[in-house]
């Protein structure tokens, strides 16, 4: 792994300092605001399934909240998938701007409710 660059009085110079040997953080940001809450207990229920599974990617694709992941062992991903899928199916009705309840869109759009339409 190349080391950073740093600024030292006598110039730059690389160095593997502790702030960039760090492994990368383990959980993808969540897309939308309105969606946090449910990014936040998915994260919660799936660490209590497997502690080590790791999140590759989470993204919206036609509207839709798309979780990817990679677990620790493949005996827990059915518990995995079955938390993901409700999920992914709540965020089918929850406001992507502020986290109400809404109707699913009938387009391939983020749900929005009728505040925020």
């Amino acid at each position: 792994m190349p080391g950073q660059l740093h600024q030292h009085d006598s110039g730059w110079y690389a160095t593997l300092c502790e702030v960039h040997v760090q492994p990368p953080h383990r959980w993808p940001a969540c897309p939308w605001p309105g969606w946090a809450l449910l990014y936040a207990r998915l994260i919660t229920n799936l660490v209590r399934v497997d502690e080590d599974l790791v999140v590759d990617e989470v993204e919206v694709r036609d509207g839709e909240l798309r979780v990817e992941v990679r677990a620790s062992d493949e005996a827990r991903m059915p518990a995995v998938m079955r938390l993901i899928a409700g999920v992914e199916d709540a965020a089918l009705m929850t406001c992507v701007v502020c986290g109400a309840e809404t109707d699913v869109p009938h387009e391939p759009v983020p749900p929005l409710c009728p505040e925020h339409c």
